[in-house]
């Protein structure tokens, strides 16, 4: 029901004359807003995260904490949750295909506070779906995925591969310390995308707790290599 009121809302706007997800349009903001609620909506509804992501104390630590730390939640291997991280992904590839920095110097400054919550949101999701992944894969191997979960893994990589962070994806051969930098690799593509300007300072926060929490993915990551 919820899924099909919410298709039904997308069509409203989608098919508009004014219809556009670039921020600077002169038409209005109304369908780039409202595809931040959007996704805010399907995690919400399909990978519910909890409220641990403590972005009203506005602290980045705790954000960054909350972020990377080791997932004690586990997300149900469902099409829910592969709808909900297609959104993500999505979202991922709007930042990078317009261009990493020229969303930081322009887009950021025309973002409400819904497009941070959104960002920050499908960030947690996304990079905490790529660490299940590379656990899954640790334990049966790439078998041991759902067809919908490689098509995902895939889409996923191909976005990256499209940043400066490609070389040092292609060049891992493990498979699961590839899909390990995955997560850390995402996360700094929102880190980067929120560099510029801002019109909130909560946005600030979130742009620090990401960050932090980019470092501190990277910092495990390099723990687990040095250990192998």
């Amino acid at each position: 029901m919820m899924d099909q009121a919410l298709r039904s809302w997308q069509r409203c706007w989608g098919r508009t004359t004014e219809a556009t997800l670039n921020p600077l349009s002169p038409n209005g903001l109304i369908p780039f807003n409202s595809t931040a609620l959007l996704r805010i909506a399907y995690i919400r509804m399909n990978a519910d995260l909890g409220p641990y992501r403590h972005v009203l104390i506005r602290n980045p630590s705790c954000l960054a904490s909350s972020v990377a730390s080791t997932p004690t939640l586990k997300l149900d291997r469902t099409t829910y949750t592969d709808i909900a991280v297609l959104q993500c992904i999505h979202a991922l590839g709007i930042i990078v295909r317009s261009g990493i920095e020229f969303v930081s110097r322009t887009h950021t400054q025309s973002w409400s506070i819904v497009h941070s919550l959104s960002n920050i949101e499908c960030a947690c999701l996304l990079s905490l779906w790529l660490r299940s992944v590379a656990d899954l894969m640790s334990e049966q191997g790439m078998q041991g995925l759902r067809k919908e979960e490689t098509q995902l893994l895939r889409m996923t990589t191909s976005v990256v591969l499209e940043t400066t962070m490609a070389d040092d994806l292609e060049e891992e051969q493990n498979a699961v310390v590839r899909v390990r930098k995955l997560a850390a690799c995402i996360v700094k593509v929102w880190v980067d995308s929120l560099k510029g300007e801002h019109m909130f300072q909560m946005v600030q926060t979130i742009a620090k707790g990401l960050s932090l929490a980019a470092d501190i993915l990277i910092a495990e990551l390099d723990e687990e290599i040095q250990a192998r």
